[in-house]
């Protein structure tokens, strides 16, 4: 690790933290995605009961923005961990 130069280890290290970063963001798009999941069933089983809360439509509206906020940022931090493997491993 003496050997490696300053500028090699800096790039190490912000790949570790753009890494967790993806990383958690995964994680929260895969919680976004069973909260829609949850509500579609939620709703058809509303339907089968003719009891249709059409509340649940906004909650799942609400989750599906967020889902396509975070594919975007998920997007870019991918991009940079690409750009950064590369000066970290060189």
């Amino acid at each position: 690790m003496q050997d490696t130069p300053m500028e090699t280890l800096l790039a190490r290290g912000q790949y570790a933290t753009v890494r967790a970063e993806h990383k958690h963001l995964m994680a929260r798009f895969t919680n976004g995605c069973e909260m829609v999941r949850s509500g579609i069933a939620y709703t058809l089983k509303s339907l089968q009961d003719d009891s249709l809360d059409r509340s649940a439509f906004s909650d799942m509206k609400e989750a599906i923005d967020e889902l396509a906020e975070l594919a975007t940022s998920i997007q870019e931090l991918s991009l940079e961990l690409k750009a950064l493997k590369v000066e970290a491993w060189r």
